[in-house]
């Protein structure tokens, strides 16, 4: 595994090419499965690493489980909300709008449009 110190060398690299047009435009570039497959990494080491902080606390502390109880079903349950009831949140378009994007599964949109499609 690497260290922390090349992540966060990569981080500022890709902030820092992201701001600069051309890079970008060459990132833009990369094929979607090429993503996918950075992202199911990425997430895979946050989910791993949060699961690694479970094995530092004490799960026989009631304050524990409340906390990690309700940390997975906001996580399960939030998005699913959101999308049923879009306009009961409203903190303003930029927010709202990126909330939004966010909390939406794109399989889910992408089969809804195709059903409207036919």
């Amino acid at each position: 595994m690497a260290s922390r110190r090349t992540y966060q060398c990569a981080a500022v690299i890709f902030m820092v090419v992201g701001v600069m047009g051309k890079f970008g435009a060459v990132l833009s570039c990369i094929p979607s499965p090429v993503l996918g497959a950075i992202m199911m990494y990425m997430f895979g080491m946050v989910t791993s690493l949060g699961l690694s902080y479970l094995e530092s606390i004490d799960l026989r502390s009631s304050r524990n489980l409340v906390v990690l109880a309700i940390s997975f079903s906001a996580g399960m349950t939030v998005p699913t909300w959101m999308n049923n009831n879009p306009g009961v949140i409203d903190t303003g378009r930029f927010i709202t709008v990126r909330c939004r994007r966010l909390s939406k599964n794109p399989s889910k949109q992408k089969a809804k449009q195709s059903k409207d499609v036919q």
